[in-house]
Formats: C-alpha cells, sequence, structure tokens
C-alpha cells in the first residue's frame, strides 16, 4: 500500500510539474508550424484561384494576367525591406499576428464581389496589391523568430517549415480545384478563416525567452539600417551570390509559373481549375517529398552546389514546357521542378539564416525574399507579355532558359560552389 502510495505522490508531482524545457520549444515550434501552415495553405488555394478567376472567370488575356500577378507581387518589391527593417526593432509575434488577421480581409470582400457578380480586373488588381503588401511584412518577421524559436539546428528546422509549407498547400490546390463545382466564394471565406486561425497559432507562441531586442525596440530607423544590411549583404559572398540566384528564380521561373503554365492549361490544354490544381499537386508533391528526404537525411552539406545545380537543372524542366509535349508530360515536369525548386528553397534560407549576423537576421532574410518577391512582378509581366506575341509555350521556353543561364554563370564565377554548412564568408 505505501509502495502504491509513492507511485500515486510520484505520478500527481510529474503532473503538478512545469513542463520541460524541451516540451515548451517542442509546443512553441508545433505552434509556430501551425501559423506558416495558415498561410500557406491560403497561398495553396490562391495559386489555383488567382489565375482562375482571371483566365477563365473573366477570361483576360496574357498580358492582363501577367499584370494581375505583376500587381501580386510588386508590393515585394515596394514594401519587403521596410518589413524586414520593422520586424528587427519590434515584437515579431505582434507583426505576424497582425498581417494574419488584415490578410483575411481582402478574400472575405472578394467572396463578397463575387457573391454579388461584381467581379472585375480593377478589383483583382487591388485584391492582389492588398495580399501582396500583408505578405512583405509578414516574412521577415516570421522567418526572423525561426532560430529562436527552433533554437537548434537550423537547417533541420528550415526544412521542416519548408515540408510543412509544401504539405498544405496540397491541400489548398485540391480545395480550389473545386472552384468550378462550388465557386470562388466558399473557398474565398475558407481562406480568410485560414489566416485567421494563423493569427490564433502566432499568439500561442511564447518568446519570453527571447533576447529583448529580438522582441521589441524602438522606432526603426529604417533607411538607415536597409543601407547597413545592404552593405553586409554586398560584402558577403555567399549571400550575395544566393541572391542573385533567388533574383533570377524570381524574374524567370515565377512567371512561368504563375503565368505561362496556367495561360497553357487553358490555351494548348482546354483545362480549368480542376486542370490548374492538378499541375500544381505535382509541382507540390514533388517539392514535399524532396522536404521530406531533407528531412530525413538530415540536411545537406555542399549546400551552394545544392542550391546552382537545382535552379540549372529545374530551368531546364520548365523550358522543355515549352516544347508542347502530350499532356502528362507537363505534369511530370512540374513534379521534377518541384524537386529543384524544394532544394533551392530549403538551402537558400538556410545559408541566409546561417550567415546573417543575429541583429541584422531578419533584414537579411528581407533581401533574400526581395531577391525573389522584387524581381518576379516583372517576370510575371514579361511572360505575359511574351505569351501575347509569341504565344505561352515560347515564353515559357525563352524565360527558363535564362534561369539555367545564371545558375551555369554562378557555377563556373562563384566560391558558392564550394559553400558547406555553416554559411561562413568566403
Amino acid at each position: 500500500m505505501d509502495e502504491l502510495s509513492e507511485n500515486a505522490r510520484a505520478v500527481a508531482a510529474d503532473i503538478a510539474a512545469p513542463a520541460s524545457p524541451a516540451a515548451g520549444e517542442r509546443a512553441n515550434f508545433a505552434w509556430y508550424l501551425c501559423g506558416v501552415g495558415s498561410w500557406f495553405s491560403m497561398f495553396g488555394m490562391q495559386v489555383v484561384l488567382f489565375p482562375w478567376l482571371v483566365l477563365i472567370a473573366l477570361q483576360e488575356s496574357p498580358a492582363r494576367a501577367g499584370t494581375a500577378q505583376m500587381a501580386l507581387l510588386l508590393p515585394g518589391l515596394l514594401f519587403i525591406l521596410l518589413g524586414g527593417a520593422v520586424a528587427d526593432r519590434m515584437d515579431r509575434r505582434t507583426i505576424t499576428r497582425l498581417c494574419h488577421l488584415l490578410g483575411g480581409v481582402p478574400a472575405l470582400l472578394l467572396a463578397v464581389a463575387v457573391l454579388f457578380d461584381l467581379l472585375s480586373f480593377p478589383l483583382m488588381l487591388a485584391y492582389g496589391f492588398a495580399v501582396g503588401t500583408v505578405q512583405a511584412f509578414l516574412f521577415p518577421a516570421r522567418d526572423g523568430m525561426l532560430p529562436y524559436i527552433a533554437r537548434g539546428n537550423i537547417q533541420r528546422a528550415v526544412t521542416s517549415a519548408t515540408m510543412v509549407q509544401f504539405a498544405v498547400q496540397l491541400g489548398g490546390f485540391a480545395l480550389a480545384g473545386m472552384a468550378a463545382l462550388i465557386g470562388a466564394a466558399p473557398l474565398l471565406v475558407i481562406q480568410a478563416l485560414l489566416l485567421w486561425f494563423g493569427a490564433l497559432a502566432f499568439h500561442r507562441l511564447d518568446l519570453s525567452h527571447l533576447p529583448a531586442q529580438v522582441r521589441t525596440g524602438p522606432a526603426p530607423r529604417s533607411l538607415a539600417m536597409i543601407a547597413e544590411t545592404a552593405r553586409i549583404v554586398w560584402q558577403h559572398r555567399a549571400l550575395r551570390d544566393v541572391i542573385i540566384l533567388i533574383a533570377g528564380m524570381g524574374f524567370f521561373l515565377m512567371g512561368v509559373i504563375f503565368v505561362g503554365v496556367p495561360l497553357v492549361i487553358r490555351d494548348v490544354y482546354g483545362g480549368g481549375s480542376g486542370d490548374l490544381a492538378l499541375i500544381n499537386m505535382f509541382n507540390m508533391g514533388g517539392m514535399s517529398l524532396t522536404a521530406f528526404i531533407l528531412l530525413r537525411k538530415g540536411g545537406v552539406l555542399r549546400q551552394g552546389r545544392a542550391i546552382t545545380c537545382a535552379l540549372g537543372v529545374g530551368g531546364l524542366m520548365l523550358a522543355a514546357i515549352g516544347l508542347g509535349l502530350p499532356y502528362p508530360a507537363p505534369l511530370l515536369l512540374m513534379a521534377g521542378w518541384g524537386i529543384c525548386g524544394s532544394i533551392t528553397m530549403s538551402m537558400g534560407r538556410t545559408i541566409v539564416q546561417e550567415a546573417s549576423p543575429e541583429a541584422h537576421r531578419s533584414r537579411a532574410m528581407a533581401f533574400y525574399m526581395l531577391g525573389f518577391m522584387g524581381t518576379a512582378p516583372f517576370g510575371s509581366f514579361m511572360i505575359g507579355q511574351l505569351a501575347e506575341i509569341f504565344g505561352p509555350l515560347s515564353a515559357i521556353a525563352f524565360a527558363s532558359l535564362g534561369m539555367t543561364l545564371i545558375a551555369l554563370w554562378i557555377a563556373l564565377r562563384s566560391p558558392i560552389w564550394r559553400l558547406e554548412g555553416g554559411g561562413q564568408p568566403l
């Protein structure tokens, strides 16, 4: 009996005892992944729903499709550096919560417009600019928190977040693929609800262990901070060359994926929302599988070599879509690009996270995202114009080969080819 009483007291003590630091870190990381997942599940729906509304519902031209995607991506160029400066001097959790709360509003308003048959091209431009602006402030704050929340192997944490990102986008694609059956309005409401769940997830984060300057600080001196970080990034060969590669991907490949591929689905293969969802699911399937393998493998030692090869080979795979092969072929080529894109995103974010000085991490991530988001609007506009003149297949082939040439140039001239884990200056 005494032994049973002792056991009971021990169990009660375990229950009453506070959670271990390790358990708290795991719970924190889980809430962080929930927040990441909420945004990217919405984003997965948007990747299908936005071009479907522009190209299928409104029947706009290739040039206007490129302009619409430009409106969605342009705020990244205008505000991403300011977003990084704000995130390095203010409470990052507050920024992420506010961005998620505000991000649900445009989706809800667009749902009302669709419901009352008020959808128009200017409204799609306004929606795209609003969502893009929220994203420009959200990304640096959210990514700047990751090293402090993970507090361990940064590459593993980045790969875990990337795997969640890809997996939930698959669900978003599948949902948005039903737009022709259930209409866009219910899907837009779901987008808003997902973002508001993300606000709750970031609210549950415990950041009490962070240094004071990470949690909050005085009002940002934005221009001076941005200039200082630009100097650091430019002088660090690894950071500079990774951002050049990511800028090439944004300019040459994002227009292909967001504008060129939807145009090919509509004009070459005669598809609709289900086909847009399917080709994006093949893309994301390749990304998710690769992220899972990277996570199980424990990362990649030669990160610079991995990102350079991935972008070069990925550019060739997307260029092959421009050959107009029978319909199953584009699905497999998009899956192949997904494999390359997953390696690119995981290695690029890891190199920047590891190589950036702690006090400049959010701003360095903002420069990384500027390379991607700042060039993507012009790439989308370019693809739309080229598709209008030469057709979507030729536009895709031209842009994708451009990415392969940039990757080859970096491989031949940059010491990033020899970069290993740790992201030390070269």
